[in-house]
């Protein structure tokens, strides 16, 4: 099964393929389509899943694309963002994701905490900025590569965990609830403050658990460009699925 295949069974609530075919259109069936903020879909010619021609770049200081009909971070609910990303250095302070700008509250997830090169691979989640955020050390796996990136919350039970490349990074547990549930969702950006500098990639949503089998089951559907060349060291060329 093809990795647009993987998401879609999974029911999305949104899906952003954001090439230069299907763009910011919502294939998920919920017309939850992008506004986009100085960006050029499909403007980057690389890609991480075998189906995409290119991703999506972002210049780490305006660039973002928002779902203006879609406030997704509801108290009292799960959540699971999958996305595709590119970080071009560990020196910035990367807004992967989070609320888009407006009332106060906001909602985000990115790499690097931008206070020093010691901790610009971490990875944070914060359902209301300015409080004990969750964050899992180390855990960004290093620039100018591919990384999918899974991201669940449970707000009732607030446990958290992340996922590089199917793999958990493990749970983080903060009695944090979403501050403002207003909020629009945006990616390249939280708040129109944290910006990413680089590239997405297969940006969706699930209102609901996405477990840990299926997100290695996705990762693996998807045939990384890195995935795929460790394959064909290993095995011989006539043993891989074309």
């Amino acid at each position: 099964m093809s990795f647009r295949s993987s998401v879609l069974s999974l029911s999305p609530s949104i899906y952003w393929i954001l090439d230069s075919l299907d763009g910011a259109t919502d294939i998920s069936g919920n017309s939850r389509n992008g506004t986009l903020v100085g960006v050029s879909l499909g403007d980057n010619n690389s890609s991480p899943v075998d189906s995409c021609a290119n991703s999506t770049s972002f210049n780490g200081s305006s660039k973002t694309i928002s779902a203006v009909t879609y406030a997704p971070f509801v108290n009292g609910t799960t959540r699971s963002i999958g996305v595709w990303v590119w970080r071009t250095s560990l020196s910035n302070r990367d807004g992967i994701l989070g609320s888009a700008g407006g009332a106060g509250g906001y909602t985000f997830i990115e790499a690097g905490l931008g206070s020093g090169a010691s901790n610009n691979d971490d990875i944070e989640f914060s359902p209301d900025w300015g409080t004990t955020n969750f964050v899992w050390t180390h855990g960004w796996p290093g620039a100018a590569q591919w990384v999918f990136l899974g991201w669940t919350y449970n707000e009732t039970t607030d446990v958290s965990e992340a996922y590089i490349n199917g793999t958990t990074l493990g749970t983080v547990t903060h009695t944090t609830a979403y501050a403002n549930t207003t909020n629009n969702i945006q990616i390249g950006s939280w708040a129109d403050t944290v910006y990413l500098n680089g590239n997405l990639s297969n940006f969706f949503m699930v209102e609901g658990l996405v477990t840990a089998a299926q997100w290695l089951s996705l990762y693996q559907s998807s045939r990384a460009p890195g995935l795929l060349k460790l394959n064909r060291d290993k095995f011989p060329k006539t043993q891989l699925r074309t």
